[in-house]
């Protein structure tokens, strides 16, 4: 076999496995909080569509989560009142979901397909971006790379818009370093200029955080002209600056949507804890945790300590035995005259970007640390260098001889490990802390009581919305709750009563329930709630005038999801 189909036999092998790992298991997982936003935006339905301050059987899930074709300017009247993202990428999943609404498929699958393929391109975008900075080799190492990274499977197996930006970000850096090429050549080329300030616009309109790697590609190119001055002429500094400002003008519209999104209460779970000194470090090995799960995560979360405690050092081990191999060779590719511009540049980027993300920490008080995911904005910058450091020759134009001829243990070991984890990842048996609010864990409690239930869940605004109806989708899709008779309701704040020692009224007004058994449960769920926010009973209106005594009974307390109180409720004498 010829070298050259050998290198692009391997390409098409990467992407293949790439797809299968990103596509395995893609509706195990219920719909998570974050996710049920993307459903209801993207599926055109808004929250208003959502009862509340009354009873219904949970039956009722199936017309708000079902497709309301709309406009992409009617979803972002939803997202700028209801949300704090920008619309794009609900846009794009409208439409993906319309040209899928034909086919027989669940719409959790669905809804993460989009993503998925996302990320799947994404691997072609690296593998360009690598063999362009540094080599073709490089640009299957680091397209194998993220083919096998637990980080990037997760994100691609979400209904949530991070591949999409993280894609544009591959894009952008492309760009970028072929401007830094003709600039070294005193060379304009106008539509790789348009090309990049596209792909920086539409980043911008799918995620925020994209801002961030705009601010850090500018600084960077402008760091670059400025070291470079004396090769640049006028129209060079004409061509920068004039992108910028239209970059810059690109984003007017949608500032004064930014400003307020960003004061939206959504947002107050990233505010940085200041009690103690060992708050302040504590964002910096939350970032380092971060960087090992882009390579490696094994199973560590709900596990008894003789498992966490081995696996967690084999993961800090393997880590620190991966970037010391790479250190040397990243060294000297930032020497070598044909891949210094690559080098410094992907290396200016990511310092950038931490810089902001420090600021962002330590300045404005918000803890992005606490969201690994977040560090999408740097991980294409991450995945290149470590790909590009790893291979044994950047200057290899094709891999001529067997796979395993040219792999060493530096190389080969990464990728192994790598697909290990992915497999724990698409089992859910790794990563499920970054899912904070998963309701599997609280419906198979649920699932144990087979009596009728009645569920309660007070709400100040729509992420308690959003989380139940998490919680409502797992417990329609269970089996074995299929014959249970179940009611809902969503109370809203007015009812509750923060003047008295707890934060609810013990009856519950204006709100009958269609259950007629003589005995039934009720969930009572409290979003961020303390045990002491729950009363000791509650009494609940039946059909007609009948009343319902509800009481709590020891031990019944539990935080799995979210804080909630069962009671057991029986008719009053």
């Amino acid at each position: 076999m010829k070298s050259s189909y050998w290198h692009y036999f391997l390409l098409a092998g990467i992407l293949l496995v790439s797809a299968l790992l990103r596509f395995s298991n893609l509706a195990l997982s219920p719909l998570w909080l974050d996710e049920v936003y993307t459903a209801i935006f993207s599926l055109g339905q808004g929250f208003a569509n959502v009862p509340r301050n009354q009873f219904f059987p949970i039956s009722t899930i199936d017309s708000i989560f079902t497709l309301n074709p709309k406009s992409c300017h009617q979803i972002a009247q939803f997202v700028i009142t209801q949300d704090n993202h920008p619309p794009l990428f609900f846009c794009g999943l409208h439409l993906w979901l319309k040209m899928i609404s034909g086919l027989d498929i669940p719409l959790t699958w669905g809804l993460r397909a989009l993503p998925a393929l996302l990320g799947v391109g994404q691997i072609g975008i690296i593998y360009a971006f690598n063999r362009v900075a540094f080599s073709p080799a490089a640009g299957l190492m680091g397209a194998a790379l993220m083919a096998v990274s637990p980080f990037h499977v997760y994100l691609s197996q979400e209904a949530r818009h991070y591949t999409a930006p993280m894609l544009c970000v591959s894009l952008a850096l492309l760009g970028l370093i072929q401007i830094g090429n003709h600039l070294k050549q005193a060379k304009i080329q106008p539509w790789l200029w348009l090309a990049w300030l596209f792909v920086n616009v539409v980043g911008f309109y799918t995620h925020y955080f994209f801002l961030l790697a705009t601010v850090a590609q500018v600084a960077t190119l402008l760091l670059w002209m400025i070291g470079h001055r004396s090769v640049l002429k006028r129209r060079h500094w004409m061509t920068a600056g004039l992108t910028i400002a239209t970059l810059l003008v690109s984003y007017l519209p949608w500032l004064p949507t930014l400003i307020d999104h960003m004061g939206r209460p959504e947002t107050n779970w990233l505010a940085l804890s200041r009690t103690t000194w060992p708050d302040y470090i504590s964002p910096i090995y939350q970032e380092l945790a971060g960087w090992i799960i882009m390579v490696i995560a094994l199973p560590i979360e709900r596990q008894p300590l003789w498992i966490i405690i081995p696996m967690g050092l084999l993961m800090v081990i393997f880590f620190g035995w991966l970037m010391q191999a790479a250190y040397g060779r990243l060294r000297r590719l930032g020497h070598d005259p044909k891949t210094r511009l690559s080098t410094h540049m992907l290396l200016s980027f990511t310092g950038f970007v931490l810089l902001q993300f420090l600021a962002i920490i330590y300045v404005f008080g918000k803890d992005l640390s606490l969201a690994p995911r977040y560090n999408f904005v740097y991980y294409p910058a991450f995945c290149a260098l470590l790909g590009a450091s790893l291979v044994k020759n950047s200057h290899w134009q094709r891999w001529s001889a067997p796979f395993s001829e040219n792999l060493h243990v530096r190389q080969w070991l990464p990728l192994v490990i790598g697909g290990i984890s992915c497999i724990f990842v698409i089992f859910n048996l790794s990563l499920t802390n970054l899912t904070p609010y998963n309701s599997k864990y609280l419906v198979d409690e649920i699932a144990l009581s087979p009596t009728p239930q009645i569920f309660l869940m007070p709400y100040e605004g729509d992420t308690e919305i959003a989380l139940g109806l998490s919680l409502i989708w797992e417990i329609d899709s269970r089996d074995n709750l299929q014959s249970t008779p179940i009611d809902w309701a969503f109370l809203s704040q007015p009812v509750l009563d923060d003047t008295a020692s707890n934060r609810l009224k013990q009856t519950v007004p204006r709100m009958k329930s269609a259950l007629t058994e003589e005995r039934f449960d009720l969930w009572l769920l409290g979003f961020r709630w303390q045990p002491s926010d729950f009363p000791a009973s509650l009494q609940v209106l039946g059909q007609g005038q009948d009343a319902f005594r509800c009481q709590t009974e020891p031990d019944n307390f539990s935080s799995a999801t979210l804080p909630h109180q069962r009671y057991r409720c029986s008719p009053e004498p």
